[in-house]
């Protein structure tokens, strides 16, 4: 079996119809996938928490960490691994002081300051990122390779690109930099899942 010290980071997409996504992400388990963050938008918490059962208990077939974006009121009530926090979700500090000290936090940084102010409020990872323009988040920032470097120059913390990562895009300068990659498209929008997510799991090695 294959070990690769890079992980490779899902994302769902809330465009996506929940039962069709589940299909697709239980084949990108079982193509080697790290990580599944659920992120839903305009969504009632119960029907959040609902999918989101759903989908920590196929993770936990295949023991992937299983993450909620935004919502630590769901992530408690589903017993998911740890949250992810943006720039305007709750502070690190106060999702820690709630969570306690085993629940994995990610949070999101554009700059190095806020790499910085995140790892110190004890966040365990850090998404980095727009990297390129993303289909599911069309307003996001893009930053360059050399904020990028800035970032993972500023803390000791895993770090993980997003934003608009491909096959074709991704590159070298880019995997020497990061710990791992998100992806939501395109894993989820591919015609044969296990190729894509096998072949991401190559190049990052």
């Amino acid at each position: 079996m294959e070990v690769y010290a890079k992980k490779l980071y899902l994302i769902t997409d809330y465009l996506m119809p929940f039962d069709a996504m589940m299909v697709k992400i239980e084949q990108a388990l079982k193509a080697g996938v790290d990580i599944v963050q659920y992120r839903a938008k305009d969504k009632a918490t119960r029907e959040l928490i609902e999918e989101a059962k759903s989908l920590k208990a196929l993770c936990e077939e295949y023991a992937c960490t299983f993450i909620v974006n935004d919502r630590i009121d769901v992530a408690l009530a589903v017993e998911a691994h740890g949250v992810h926090l943006g720039q305007e979700d709750m502070m690190v500090k106060t999702a820690r002081s709630i969570c306690g000290d085993n629940f994995i936090i990610g949070a999101t940084a554009k700059t190095k300051d806020q790499a910085i102010v995140a790892q110190r409020e004890g966040a365990n990872y850090l998404g980095v990122g727009a990297l390129f323009p993303s289909k599911t988040k069309r307003s996001a920032v893009g930053i360059s390779l050399k904020q990028l470097k800035e970032i993972r120059d500023s803390v000791e913390i895993p770090i993980y690109g997003i934003g608009g990562l491909t096959l074709d895009n991704l590159s070298k300068e880019i995997i020497e930099v990061v710990d791992g990659i998100c992806t939501v498209s395109t894993i989820l929008d591919a015609e044969d899942v296990d190729a894509t997510v096998k072949n991401f799991k190559v190049s990052i090695g």
